[in-house]
């Protein structure tokens, strides 16, 4: 075991400076050059020209025929193919996000300086690999009609890719993968975020509404690969590989302006006539320009989008009435007047945060309800920049920043006010340079650099106020991140305050990358290996409960202040710190073959090899469930807080057949084994590890931690609901915040777990598929596709209530512990 640790050490320091990955946005022109006999050519001249840029590459045909130009930025391309006593054969070739497209050619005898040019409609239909997926063009992007200009909207044009409608968080599956398993890449880097495991451009904000956009003007095409080759792992569902447009020799620019508003909307449900008609109202707009700095050499492209809406939420809520109806049960005045008590001050002056509701506003039967059509708002600005320098034939650079920034405001809770809706501020780039050198006819080497950063923050719109002379109580919080109005439940209305979820803080979450891949071409060989090193980050905070949270059983109660006693339901406070520095990085190595064994058969082999080590938190602030020992701390009796798998080997195979040759049927067939990279919210979360104290304060056993962290579940005695916490001189605080948590018999507390011999998800998958030609730009694909998930990470209590003995398993030895949250295999 301890040899094995040094060598898996050792190839995690080493093997990062050797060679890295081959996930990329470029494409690739292979073909094979024939005589009328058809044998074939060998030292032919092939010359491969960008008509838009100018770039030239030129190489020679190998023993076998054949030639290989990969990493070609998507376009249209001028093929020129030249041998002694043969006429020059020529051919327009257009190349797509991550294609392979073969351009054979037989040569006619003849002189040289004869050209036959060679036309028709390039084949849709893929002879060269068996991985499933296609392209969606930027003919398709712009002029489909397309809700909010969100290109996973249309990730559904593709088989096997699926998304909830209306989208929001975590809503893109593939072929029954989880919804974190999606791989997201812009122009060859990495776009996923480490904490969500989700996009970082287009990623979502409060409620789901992407918090930045992607221009769909900046967007040349983009491929969606499923049972891809051993180039990309860390991910089992759909790669979406996303190309850049680039600048051109010619300058191209555009501007848009889209406007909708609610003249010619439909009244929601929930907003019937004679009520207002709730707002509508989108500005979106944006412009694009590209073209040459130095001509065939120095290329620009730049784009901006800008967003600005607002959209109304009719919906009823249940609010306490605040004119007398004479019902002391819904009313404030009514239970003012039905209290056989002096009203408690506190709660006359929480009362004044309740919006008038004179009554029976939004039904004839239910006196609560009413609509009050709070905005959400969103400010949104977008941006791309690229650069494309073309040194020479041999060397090529490009470099791009997405940029995305936003604002938004929006209602994700039964909000009572509109300072009670929830703001995220947000933040998203991706960077990435990539340099790729052809030092010959058979070589290619791509190095990248890639960064991605998504910095958010929400919280409650009153997140900034302090609730003494905002509101003129005294919560007990001082910290002014957990500023804002506590939440106060009183049963059965919805209740007072904001989300008490938030705040919730990544800032930021960050990937750096570093990439390289070769690839070479010998005989009827096509080989492509590399690797990959990522490091991923998160600062994370959530302070769920941080605002603190005061119960009532009824309006009366809140009146008179009784707060409510049972099974301490009171209340509920945050305290400690849930700061957490976090780290998970990762490496991976591939090797891959497409040897094609026939004329009309490509054999695609490959290997695959990726180590992702444990989530590490910076000061060691996590702590771990386990069984037998009892909460442990990460440095005080474990080294991490799972174990690190490395055997992660991931086999590849693929068949394409071109059944009559002619690139016009095609029977393919592959599997797939491919490892899965957990996200860090897996196991850092509200209820997660993070959050389990491990003191010897907090009554945990062996107790040698320093993690004090608790939700404290408050009993009526513990919270002084009294005119005392009116803001002022001498005040005396609702929440005692420097309360010391401990779990015990009588107060038992929720913890995470993680199985120590938690091993790394993945799944096999494997398809069988025809591709038939069946007119020109008509194919008609149909297929089977399989997958099983291995290993997959599953969440259980394993502190149940067991009827058969009536007690918990873990109440003799752990009597503290009440609910688990035990992750395993």
């Amino acid at each position: 075991m301890q040899l094995r640790g040094v060598v898996v050490a050792l190839l995690y320091l080493v093997l990062p400076l050797i060679f890295l990955l081959g996930q990329t946005q470029q494409g690739r022109i292979t073909g094979r050059v024939t005589d009328p006999s058809g044998a074939v050519i060998a030292n032919a001249a092939v010359s491969i020209r960008n008509a838009s840029t100018g770039l030239e590459r030129t190489l020679k045909t190998n023993t076998a025929g054949e030639y290989a130009a990969p990493n070609l930025d998507p376009g249209t391309y001028q093929v020129s193919i030249e041998a002694p006593n043969f006429k020059t054969v020529q051919q327009s070739v257009k190349v797509e996000v991550n294609r392979d497209i073969r351009a054979d050619a037989q040569m006619t005898p003849g002189a040289v300086n004869e050209i036959l040019e060679v036309t028709g409609q390039q084949p849709d239909i893929e002879t060269l690999n068996d991985t499933l997926g296609g392209t969606i063009t930027n003919k398709q992007i712009v002029e489909l009609p397309l809700q909010g200009r969100d290109f996973q909207n249309l990730l559904e044009l593709r088989p096997g890719v699926q998304r909830t409608p209306g989208g929001g968080f975590h809503s893109v599956t593939s072929n029954g993968n989880r919804t974190d398993d999606n791989n997201y890449v812009v122009d060859g880097v990495d776009d996923n975020d480490p904490y969500y495991g989700e996009t970082v451009i287009n990623n979502a904000g409060v409620q789901g509404t992407p918090a930045s956009h992607l221009p769909l003007d900046a967007i040349q095409e983009f491929n969606t690969e499923e049972n891809q080759n051993a180039d990309y792992g860390w991910k089992p569902g759909v790669v979406v590989n996303l190309g850049i447009k680039s600048g051109t020799n010619d300058v191209h620019g555009t501007a848009y302006y889209f406007h909708r508003n609610s003249a010619f909307d439909a009244r929601n449900y929930f907003n019937p006539e004679p009520q207002p008609l709730s707002s509508l109202l989108l500005h979106q707009f944006g412009t694009s320009v590209g073209g040459p700095i130095v001509k065939d050499k120095l290329f620009y492209f730049l784009t901006y989008e800008g967003v600005r809406d607002r959209v109304g939420n009719p919906y009823n809520v249940s609010s306490p009435v605040t004119t007398s109806i004479g019902n002391p049960d819904v009313s404030i005045p009514d239970a003012i007047a039905a209290c056989a008590c002096t009203p408690n001050p506190l709660s006359l002056q929480v009362a004044k945060f309740f919006l008038p509701n004179p009554g029976y506003t939004a039904s004839a039967t239910a006196p609560t309800l009413i609509n009050f059509d709070f905005n959400n708002t969103n400010r949104e600005d977008n941006a791309v920049i690229k650069l494309d320098y073309h040194l020479n034939e041999k060397n090529v650079f490009s470099t791009r920043v997405v940029y995305g920034n936003s604002l938004q405001n929006e209602e994700d809770t039964n909000a009572l006010a509109p300072q009670f809706l929830s703001q995220a501020n947000t933040n998203a780039t991706v960077f990435g340079v990539n340099c790729t050198y052809t030092p010959g006819s058979h070589w290619v080497n791509e190095a990248r650099f890639g960064f991605n950063r998504f910095w958010q923050k929400i919280y409650p719109i009153d997140a900034f106020a302090n609730p003494a002379t905002a509101y003129g109580i005294d919560t007990g919080v001082t910290n002014p991140i957990l500023f804002g109005f506590p939440r106060i439940s009183i049963s059965p209305f919805d209740y007072l305050g904001g989300n008490s979820s938030w705040p919730l803080y990544t800032t930021p979450n960050t990937t750096f990358q570093f990439v390289d891949n070769v690839s070479y071409t010998h005989g009827s060989h096509s080989v492509r290996f590399g690797g990959e090193f990522r490091y991923g980050s998160s600062d994370y905070l959530r302070d769920t409960y941080g605002r603190g949270r005061v119960r009532f059983s009824d309006l009366e109660d809140f009146i008179a202040g009784n707060v409510r006693s049972r099974d301490f339901g009171g209340g509920n406070l945050l305290v400690g710190d849930t700061r957490r520095l976090l780290t998970l990085p990762a490496v991976g190595f591939f090797i891959q073959d497409d040897w094609r064994i026939r004329r009309n058969v490509t054999l695609n082999l490959g290997l695959r090899y990726d180590l992702s080590l444990p989530i590490h938190e910076a000061n060691n602030q996590l702590a771990n469930l386990i069984p037998g020992r009892g909460i442990i701390q990460v440095g005080d009796g474990i080294g991490s807080i799972y174990p690190t798998d490395t055997n992660n080997f991931s086999p590849r195979i693929g068949v394409a057949w071109d059944v009559f040759g002619k690139g016009k049927t095609v029977v393919r067939a592959g599997g797939a084994i491919i490892f899965e990279q957990p996200s860090i919210r897996d196991f850092v979360n509200a209820g997660g590890v993070n959050n389990n104290p491990s003191s010897a304060s907090s009554g945990v056993t062996p107790g040698t931690g320093n993690i004090n962290t608790f939700t404290l579940s408050l009993n009526a005695d513990q919270i002084n609901w009294t005119g005392t916490a009116l803001a002022g001189p001498g005040s005396q605080p609702i929440f005692n915040t420097n309360i010391n948590g401990s779990c015990s018999t009588d107060f038992t507390c929720d913890f995470a777990g993680i199985s120590p011999n938690l091993r790394t998800p993945y799944v096999s998958s494997w398809n069988l598929n025809v591709q038939q030609e069946l007119a020109r730009n008509t194919v008609l694909q149909v297929g089977y596709v399989g997958n099983h998930g291995i290993d997959l990470y599953s969440h259980r209590d394993i502190n149940q209530f067991d009827n058969a003995t009536g007690q918990y398993p873990f109440g003799t030895l752990y009597p503290y512990i009440a609910f688990t949250d035990f992750i395993e295999n």
